[in-house]
Parts: C-alpha cells; structure tokens; sequence
C-alpha cells in the first residue's frame, strides 16, 4: 500500500530553507509580486491589490501568492485612464 503523501512535508536537510523570490518566469512572462510592482511603480502595495481585486489589473493566483505582469498591468491602467509611471 503507498504511503500517503503529506504536503507539509518539511525539507530533508533542516539546514536548508527556500529562498523567496520576487519574480517568477512563466513562459515568456516575467511575473512579479505585489510588493515589487508597488515599488516599481510608486505606489503602495495595498494599491496593487486592490486594483487587482476591483478587476483594474490582471493577476495570477499561484496558491496563495498574486503575482503580476509589468506589461499586462500597465496596458490595463492605460486603459483605465491611470497615469503613467514608468
């Protein structure tokens, strides 16, 4: 019989810890967290994530974390009137 899997598994070597990334490659895409495009774009980081939530900006849920695309984020602005920034 298998043994069950547990998601929660923590790492073999206790030593070793996953590094947090701020940008994630899919694709072509380069995809950032909302703390980074806050920074990027002058603005805070609660902004981000409410335009995301009201549907102003494009995002991609991977688990728990929003990340988004520089391009795609600035187009939808641009469509919305927001201003440009960078």
């Amino acid at each position: 019989m298998p043994k069950p899997s547990n998601d929660n598994a923590q790492p073999q070597d206790p030593g070793a810890r996953r590094e947090r990334t701020s940008t994630l490659r899919v694709s072509d895409v380069d995809l950032v967290d909302a703390e980074t495009l806050a920074r990027k774009m002058g603005v805070g980081r609660t902004t981000i994530l409410r335009f995301a939530r009201e549907g102003k900006i494009p995002y991609y849920a991977i688990g728990r974390a929003w990340f988004f695309s520089e391009q795609e984020v600035l187009s939808s602005l641009r469509r919305f009137g927001g201003r440009k920034t960078a």
